[in-house]
């Protein structure tokens, strides 16, 4: 258990960094700020953000689906799901080697 977890929290930060990180510091650079972080989305409620700072010193934060996205930001969505499919799915089939557990078979 400990084992999945540990490597979808992996995979989901890897994706996470590869498809928000580049359309925030893509906003950042044509509004000359500094890109300090983005967090990933799970909910209406708690959308993905970009988190800026200024020549000041002043925080800011965006919504990333505030922002304007490219196609190959789609592209790099549609990566960063097959990723993630792959890598959870991967993560618990690693740890059903690891614990030992057989593929039961259904009887008919």
């Amino acid at each position: 258990m400990v084992v999945v977890l540990g490597l979808t929290a992996v995979v989901l930060h890897f994706t996470s960094r590869l498809y928000y990180d580049p359309i925030c510091q893509r906003y950042a650079d044509s509004r000359h700020l500094t890109f300090n972080k983005s967090t990933m989305g799970w909910k209406k409620d708690w959308p993905a953000e970009c988190f800026f700072r200024d020549q000041r010193g002043n925080s800011s934060r965006v919504k990333v689906a505030d922002l304007p996205l490219t196609t190959e930001d789609w592209l790099r969505g549609l990566l960063s799901w097959v990723i993630m499919i792959a890598g959870v799915g991967g993560s618990v089939w690693l740890a059903s080697v690891i614990s030992g557990s057989k593929v039961r078979k259904r009887r008919r």
